[in-house]
């Protein structure tokens, strides 16, 4: 469905749709048994991957449930051929369509303030779980779980587990496919160590993207550094533009753009093989994290306390915010900051250095530096 549509929906009659359908909910038990699972995720690459942790605990739970889940198109490769998942819905009207001709046992609401989740959630569901962040739809839930924005959102969506608590230690890594491109194939198997580096951000969030002049004095000291390294530059098609850009400053010798060379299950077989990953505050980052790939990740004006690569203690995450700074930004309350918040740069005061000596630390703990 286009966003203006669902933006639509959102700000001028979500509220009053979960306002006179919450008048008319009763709280109901939640189910002993669950043979068809709903799950909402229908935003955003990077969350979607950090609630395949809470998905796992229900398969596991419940192995002979039908795991359904609600997608979009930033959201869908996550869940496409992934063995936890059983059916992808898209969010559109023939999807929806499917959904309300079915009834499912349990919802997971997993969109932390959309108000179109949970009317989907309750309208085609006998039992829904999703968070508190606003009153006014939180009314629609059975299981309303309390929403902490000092926590990791890793955490935050195990709450989303109805059966009892859940504290995932690592992500769910994403399936695998061959890589078919020669030019990768020889660029992995014929340097020994092998970054990748992510220079955009989704185009919503411009504000979260290190700058390109600090990426790109980041790769000249990488390439110095380590003579033997090829860097690989991740990206959609909207990060084209951009990566071309790196490669006609910095040389294509040792680095290389894979903007339409694979998908992101190819991608998963290629992180897998990284050594090392850079990234601003995205879902590629995420999917590094994942795959098991050291990751150092950038933050600013989003803090990495609820965003770093999962597990923590696994990766680095860098944020050197002014003396004093609040940041005025909470994406889980549809709260995207003040004019002045986004223009600041907070991000930009990390200094390539900085990353540098995090990316040094990563490859010296597993012996690649």
């Amino acid at each position: 469905m286009p966003l203006k549509i669902v933006r639509w929906i959102e700000f001028h009659i979500g509220d009053a749709l979960c306002v006179l359908l919450g008048f008319l909910c009763k709280p109901r038990p939640l189910p002993r048994e669950v043979r068809s699972l709903l799950v909402v995720r229908d935003w955003s690459l990077g969350e979607s991957i950090l609630a395949l942790p809470m998905i796992r605990a229900y398969r596991r739970r419940f192995p002979q449930a039908r795991i359904w889940v609600l997608v979009a198109p930033s959201s869908r490769e996550v869940f496409r051929g992934h063995p936890l998942v059983d059916d992808i819905v898209d969010f559109n009207l023939p999807g929806l369509f499917r959904l309300f001709f079915r009834r499912f046992d349990l919802a997971v609401d997993a969109m932390p303030y959309f108000r179109h989740s949970a009317l989907v959630a309750r309208f085609t569901s006998r039992f829904v779980a999703g968070f508190d962040t606003f009153r006014r739809r939180s009314r629609l839930y059975d299981l309303e779980i309390p929403f902490d924005d000092r926590i990791h959102m890793t955490h935050m969506l195990d709450r989303l587990y109805a059966y009892g608590p859940l504290t995932s230690r690592r992500l769910v890594p994403l399936p695998r496919a061959s890589l078919r491109d020669d030019d990768l194939l020889r660029a992995l198997e014929g340097f020994p160590l092998r970054i990748g580096m992510h220079l955009g951000t989704e185009e919503t969030a411009p504000w979260r993207a290190w700058s390109f002049e600090r990426f790109q004095a980041l790769v000249g000291m990488a390439l110095e550094t380590w003579p033997r390294a090829f860097i690989f530059l991740t990206g959609t098609e909207n990060e084209r533009e951009i990566n071309e850009k790196m490669l006609e400053r910095m040389g294509r010798e040792r680095m290389t753009s894979l903007v339409g060379r694979c998908d992101l299950h190819q991608l998963a077989e290629l992180l897998a093989r990284l050594d090392l990953f850079v990234s601003s505050d995205t879902g590629p980052m995420h999917a590094a994290a994942a795959m098991g790939c050291p990751t150092v990740g950038l933050f600013g004006p989003n803090t990495p306390e609820r965003f770093a690569p999962f597990p923590p203690w696994r990766h680095k995450a860098l944020y050197n915010p002014p003396p004093g700074y609040q940041p005025t930004i909470n994406v889980h309350k549809g709260e995207f900051g003040s004019e002045g918040d986004r223009s600041r740069g907070v991000i930009d005061r990390i200094s390539p250095e900085e990353v540098l000596r995090a990316m040094t630390e990563l490859l010296e703990e597993r012996g690649k530096a």
